[in-house]
């Protein structure tokens, strides 16, 4: 997610028998509650209108880490940098409280100590009337992260178990093959 820019961008070899992809078989990620680590943060900024000047925010990208089917996939949340809104200032501070970083006397903090950081929040889907490129009406359906909250501490989450489906999920193929139900046949 960094903002640096080459005028030159390869994307890939074979990008001459590329297929175009719309981008209409993106999958969101299912409504619910998971637990998150923020992979990245970025500085932005919002695109502003009429009435709104554009404000600096931060981009943060969330990866889902809770066992299941949504495993893996990442979502990104914006959090304006506004201290006039005490709407912003609030969506920042659940994000601070959740990853456990206090505002130094100041009133600020360092971004990059979010990284790494495990919580818990809740996925919305916002379905918006929108006008397609090619002038029609559609719809798009926006992912809301929101409700963020800290992660339950190690010592009191319950442990993974040491086998089963699960555990070797998270050792890979390999471990699927030679785990207790191939051993057992």
């Amino acid at each position: 997610m960094a903002n640096d820019f080459n005028d030159y961008i390869d994307l890939m070899p074979n990008l001459a028998t590329a297929t175009p992809n719309d981008g209409a078989s993106f999958t969101p990620i299912a409504q619910g509650d998971y637990e998150f680590e923020l992979k990245a943060v970025d500085k932005g900024q919002t695109k502003g209108s009429e009435d709104k000047p554009p404000r600096p925010q931060l981009v943060v990208e969330f990866e889902v880490v809770s066992e299941g089917s949504e495993f893996g996939k990442t979502t990104r949340g914006w959090y304006v940098l506004d201290n006039t809104s005490q709407y912003h200032v609030g969506r920042m501070m659940s994000l601070l409280a959740a990853c456990g970083i206090a505002v130094d006397a100041r009133g600020g903090f360092s971004a990059a100590g979010l990284v790494g950081a495990r919580i818990y929040a809740t996925i919305e889907h916002e379905i918006k009337e929108v006008i397609n490129n090619d002038g029609t009406a559609g719809q798009k359906t926006y992912t809301r992260l929101n409700r963020e909250r800290a992660a339950q501490p190690a010592s009191k989450a319950a442990a993974p178990a040491a086998n089963g489906p699960a555990a070797s999920a998270r050792k890979g193929p390999a471990a699927a093959a030679n785990g207790p139900a191939a051993r057992r046949q």
